[in-house]
């Protein structure tokens, strides 16, 4: 496999599929998608602390609401 084949490159949209979520939790989230973005973020298994990151955000066209 080369470097990068297990990665979704820059500027692309990807799905992310959780598992084991509750229902309950699962269809709140599933209504708030219709109107507001969704953003998850995670560690690794190695990792314990977050960070503060610095990037810039690009609405998408179907997208009205401010940021």
């Amino acid at each position: 496999m080369e470097e990068g084949d297990d990665c979704a490159p820059p500027g692309s949209y990807a799905r992310l599929h959780i598992k084991e979520v509750p229902i309950s939790v699962a269809s709140k989230l599933s209504l708030l998608a219709r109107t507001i973005p969704i953003v998850s973020c995670g560690l690794l298994q190695h990792q314990s602390k977050m960070s503060v990151l610095h990037f810039s955000i690009k609405k998408h066209d179907s997208y009205d609401a401010p940021i």
